[in-house]
């Protein structure tokens, strides 16, 4: 299974694999749950390993910069959440978390 991420945080992310079934709304919340803390706790380290080698994140931004793969999300993570990044006293709220399955290998989180 591979999981669709669209986190309302700045950007949105590509695929990474996924374990379970169609209804592993578990996993896929977990999944949420790390980058949500990682986001919080300023920690590029930990936000760049909810990705996996072959994702891509297109920042929603007025460039519409895209990473393509683990090693250029990493940099741009690292430079945002750095002692002069800006988002190094960023945080993310998630009140709402809505996990949807819109095919058998894709998971979908919206979250508000």
């Amino acid at each position: 299974m591979r999981l669709a991420l669209v986190l309302a945080a700045g950007f949105a992310i590509g695929f990474r694999p996924a374990t379970g079934d169609q209804g592993d709304a578990d996993g896929v919340a977990a999944s949420c749950k790390a980058f949500k803390q990682a986001w919080n706790a300023h920690d590029a380290k930990a936000l760049s390993a909810v990705f996996s080698d072959d994702n891509d994140v297109t920042h929603i931004d007025p460039m519409g910069k895209v990473d393509e793969g683990k090693a250029a999300i990493t940099a741009t993570l690292t430079s945002m959440f750095g002692p002069t990044g800006p988002m190094r006293e960023s945080t993310l709220v998630v009140n709402t978390e809505v996990v949807r399955f819109p095919t058998p290998d894709t998971a979908v989180s919206d979250a508000d």
